[in-house]
C-alpha cells in the first residue's frame, strides 16, 4: 500500500497523536523503504511507533526489542500476475520468475506454500519497494509476491490498466500486520493499542465522525466511557477523558478509516470486519467491557 497517496498507516499515525493533544501538522512520517529500514529507524529511537504493513511474527517481537501493540490490519500473502500471462491459479506459477523482496516473512512464505505445491520458481531479489514494483511491471519478472493489501494497492497505481493485473485467488499465508513500538516503552504501547481497540469500539456502537458530537448525549454507558462523558478512562493511560472522542473525531472509526483509504483498493472487509460479524476485529467494549468504569472491579481479573 506504499503507492496510495492516503493510507491507513497515516490516519493510525494521526490518531496517536491526537491522543497526546497534538494536531495532526505535528505527526511526521518517515518514508523507509529499503527492507529492514524501518525496524531500525524505530530501534533506534528515529521514529516513535511504526505503523507500516509488518507481519506480526514471533521472531520480530522476541528477537529485536519490539513489541507489537495491536492487529490494524489482517492481511495474506499473495501473488499477481499480469492477466495476458494466462496464470490463474498460482500452481500455474511452475517454472516463472517471481519478484520478491530479501529477508521478509513473504520470501518464507512464497517458498513454503511453492515446495508444499510442488511449484518450482525463480526468486528475483529486489530490497527497494519502487524498485521491485517497476521490475514486474516492466517484465522482468513473470509475478510478484507481497502482501494481498501491497499487491491490490500496486495494481490500482495503474490507473487505467489495472484491470491487465490478475491477484491469484490462493491465501498463501494469512498474516497479521500491526502498529509496533519499542519495548521498554509500556505507556506508549498502552496509547497505541488502545486507539485502535478505540476506533474498533466506535464502529461497532455506530460512533462516526460525522455523529460523535450528537452521540455525547447518549445514554449508552459503553459509547459515554469511550467519549469521556462523565468520568472517563483517560488517567489511566495519562491522557486526559477524551482521547476516545479526539481520535473519532479526527480521522474517524475503523470502519470509516477502511472505506476511505483501503476500499478504492477493491479489497472487501473480510477477515477486517468486526468479530461481531463473524471476522476478526473485536469490539472489546461490547465483548468484554474492556470500556468498564474507571473504579470497576468485578473480580474477573
Amino acid at each position: 500500500m506504499d503507492q496510495v497517496s492516503r493510507s491507513d498507516d497515516q490516519f493510525w499515525t494521526r490518531a496517536n497523536r491526537h491522543l497526546l493533544h497534538f494536531g495532526c501538522e505535528f505527526a511526521s512520517f518517515v518514508p523507509a523503504r529499503a527492507q529492514g529500514c524501518y525496524l531500525t529507524a524505530l530501534q533506534s529511537g528515529e521514529v516513535d511507533v511504526l505503523l507500516r504493513n509488518t507481519s506480526w511474527t514471533l521472531t520480530r517481537e522476541s528477537n529485536l526489542g519490539l513489541m507489537f501493540a495491536a492487529t490494524n490490519f489482517w492481511d495474506s500473502t499473495g501473488f499477481m500476475a499480469k492477466k495476458a500471462s494466462g496464470t490463474k491459479p498460482a500452481s500455474e506459477l511452475n517454472n516463472a520468475t517471481i519478484c520478491v523482496r530479501p529477508g521478509t516473512s513473504t520470501e518464507i512464505d512464497a517458498t513454503d506454500w511453492t515446495r508444499n505445491h510442488d511449484v518450482k520458481f525463480t526468486p528475483v531479489l529486489i530490497g527497494d519497494v519502487n524498485a521491485i514494483q517497476q521490475a514486474f511491471l516492466s517484465g522482468r519478472c513473470d509475478a510478484y509476491t507481497t502482501d494481498s493489501s501491497q499487491l491490490a494497492g500496486v495494481r490500482f497505481t495503474q490507473g487505467a490498466n489495472a484491470d491487465q493485473l490478475l491477484i491469484l485467488p490462493e491465501t498463501v499465508s494469512p498474516a497479521q500486520s500491526g502498529s509496533m513500538v519499542r519495548k521498554g516503552d509500556d505507556a506508549w504501547f498502552d496509547i497505541v493499542r488502545w486507539a485502535h481497540f478505540a476506533q474498533v469500539a466506535g464502529e461497532s456502537q455506530g460512533v462516526t465522525s460525522a455523529s460523535v458530537q450528537s452521540q455525547l448525549a447518549s445514554t449508552n454507558p459503553d459509547i459515554r466511557r469511550l467519549l469521556g462523558v462523565g468520568a472517563g478512562l483517560g488517567k489511566s493511560l495519562g491522557l486526559d477523558d477524551q482521547w476516545g472522542y479526539n481520535v473519532i473525531t479526527q480521522v474517524g472509526n475503523y470502519g470509516e478509516m477502511y472505506q476511505r483509504n483501503i476500499g478504492p483498493l477493491g479489497l472487501p472487509r473480510g477477515r477486517n470486519a468486526l468479530a461481531t460479524e463473524g471476522a476478526c476485529n473485536p469490539p472489546l467494549c461490547c465483548a468484554d467491557h474492556a470500556f468498564p468504569p474507571a473504579d470497576a472491579y468485578d473480580g474477573r481479573g
